[in-house]
């Protein structure tokens, strides 16, 4: 662990000067129309966008949630169902691109997902800010909601994801989206008809013990306010690549795209003062079972070897808690030079053929 606090201290000491990430705000077109400013370069899937209006988080605060659709070109007359994908801390919806693009070029597997729906979450990406709260003001319980708020707007449209998709942080959120619908009696099998939530180096929640690294220390120099978004932290690019690529010998990870691709792309977003000093400590917990075989949604957890936010040798105690059952088959960990935190960007192949057959989830 000593190892781990040296990579995460030789991150921010490598930082190196830019300017932070101007997030694109541009409205996107209500369903069904396509957001023909998002047409992707590949002639493997088309991108539209799709809006939902005033979703309520929480009583006297409504956002506008965006989602960025990846339609499979190659559908070959079969639907091969649809992914729901929700990003980590400080990402967007644009950073599964790279995945959706692996997806779909598969070859060898029958039938791809016939799209992956990628949400935004509030003030991040091509989200709206918030309506009633500052941006700076959201909560862990806030993302959660608009994450079960697209699930529904979806279902009111007969989408029904077979696989929900979480990375980092939002792999918690997933976590904790099952948590609260199981108090009303319900899960994601029950109420969207999900089969997998797959969770790429998930955050860690208590009661599962963990050395990891006090992100309130960490971003504190990040910090600032403005009066559009409040209490925030801004990540300049260079630091959010190498924080989110290093391996362990603090080098960047195979793959790995340029700052000035990270920019173009807009993968950089914000991050909320509140949500972070709900990280802990002490962290957020969950309970136990919540993924067990009553609840009809198999959980993988896909760990990376080069990985210095999320140790992959965390996953299968949290397996075991959420599930009820010794970890076997169904927790990863994917090795080789990209194997950093945000291999789902930098190499998603390599990331699927390192999963092997549990790619098949997809």
């Amino acid at each position: 662990m000593k190892v781990l606090a040296r990579t995460a201290a030789l991150a921010i000491a490598a930082l190196l000067a830019g300017a932070t990430l101007a997030v694109s705000q541009d409205e996107l077109p209500a369903l069904p129309d396509a957001a023909p400013d998002l047409a992707a370069p590949s002639q493997a899937y088309t991108v539209s966008g799709v809006v939902f209006p005033d979703v309520a988080l929480r009583d006297g605060v409504t956002v506008d949630l965006r989602l960025t659709v990846y339609l499979n070109n190659d559908r070959r007359g079969r639907d091969g169902g649809t992914v729901f994908a929700v990003h980590g801390m400080s990402h967007t919806a644009a950073t599964w691109e790279p995945m959706a693009e692996a997806l779909f070029q598969r070859s060898g597997h029958r039938p791809n997902p016939s799209r992956l729906v990628a949400l935004d979450l509030p003030g991040h990406g091509l989200g709206s800010q918030p309506s009633g709260a500052l941006f700076g003001e959201l909560t862990l319980d806030d993302y959660v909601s608009a994450v079960i708020a697209a699930l529904d707007r979806l279902r009111d449209l007969g989408v029904r994801p077979r696989t929900i998709l979480g990375h980092s942080l939002r792999g918690i959120m997933t976590q904790f989206a099952q948590g609260r619908l199981a108090t009303s009696g319900t899960s994601l099998r029950r109420a969207y008809g999900v089969k997998n939530a797959v969770l790429f180096g998930t955050a860690v929640p208590e009661p599962i013990p963990t050395p990891g690294i006090n992100l309130g220390v960490i971003l504190a120099p990040f910090m600032t306010f403005t009066p559009e978004l409040g209490p925030h932290v801004a990540l300049p690019p260079p630091l959010w690549q190498r924080f989110l690529f290093s391996d362990l010998s603090g080098q960047l990870g195979a793959e790995t795209p340029s700052v000035a691709d990270i920019v173009a792309r807009g993968y950089v977003a914000p991050i909320s003062v509140a949500m972070i000093q709900q990280l802990g400590p002490p962290r957020p917990s969950i309970e136990a079972g919540l993924f067990d075989q009553g609840s009809g949604t198999v959980l993988t957890l896909v760990g990376f070897e080069q990985d210095t936010i999320i140790r992959p040798e965390l996953l299968p105690v949290l397996y075991e808690h959420l599930t009820g059952e010794v970890a076997g088959h169904h927790v990863v960990v994917v090795g080789g030079p990209a194997s950093v935190h945000d291999m789902h960007i930098s190499d998603p192949a390599a990331l699927l053929a390192g999963m092997g057959w549990l790619a098949r989830v997809f």
